[in-house]
């Protein structure tokens, strides 16, 4: 908890009642590579917060078979719901890429801390900025040709290209593995 709450601190002062609601609210867990913290049909009404690892959205049910939506790498959020402000399924899979640690937060408590902590409301606001430049990003790279992406991903999303593997790289690219090694062998890495 207190991992939270120092890295809270470094972007934003937190005060009494914020620090109070975060941890009486709040919870640690850990989850290993591999795991699903949501299934396709489930919600869990949490918004997550990954302090360690990586998780991905993973949407089984497309024209290009398993694919990646999006990935969250560490300091970056996902909820069990569409959004923090609906009850609706997501309608993908979490799945856990690394070993990672989540500060978890019930919906209801996030939301009030959104709406009346303004320490928490400004944190909550930084990341949903970095959240929108990673999707558009993210968007960027999806509209190139398909050989093109590899390249492209570099470019723009340097920490996450690194962090993934070939085959989840792949499938955040969605592309097939002949296009992504052609693309990889063209790009030169």
């Amino acid at each position: 908890m207190e991992r939270f709450l120092t890295l809270i601190g470094r972007k934003i002062p937190i005060d009494a009642p914020t620090r109070q609601l975060l941890e009486t609210h709040g919870q640690l867990r850990g989850f290993k590579a591999g795991d699903y913290f949501l299934l396709s049909g489930e919600t869990k009404r949490y918004w997550c917060f990954i302090l360690a690892g990586m998780a991905a959205a993973v949407d089984r049910n497309s024209e290009f078979g398993t694919y990646y939506r999006y990935v969250v790498v560490p300091h970056g959020y996902f909820t069990g719901t569409k959004h923090p402000f609906s009850q609706s399924q997501p309608g993908l899979f979490i799945q856990f890429l690394r070993p990672t640690t989540l500060f978890l937060l019930p919906l209801d408590s996030f939301r009030y801390a959104q709406e009346n902590l303004l320490p928490f409301g400004n944190f909550v606001q930084v990341l949903k900025q970095r959240r929108l430049l990673m999707q558009e990003a993210l968007a960027e790279v999806l509209a190139q040709s398909r050989i093109r992406r590899y390249g492209t991903l570099y470019a723009l999303l340097p920490e996450v290209f690194h962090a993934l593997n070939d085959e989840e790289r792949r499938k955040l690219l969605r592309v097939d593995r002949a296009t992504y090694y052609k693309a990889k062998a063209v790009f030169g890495r």
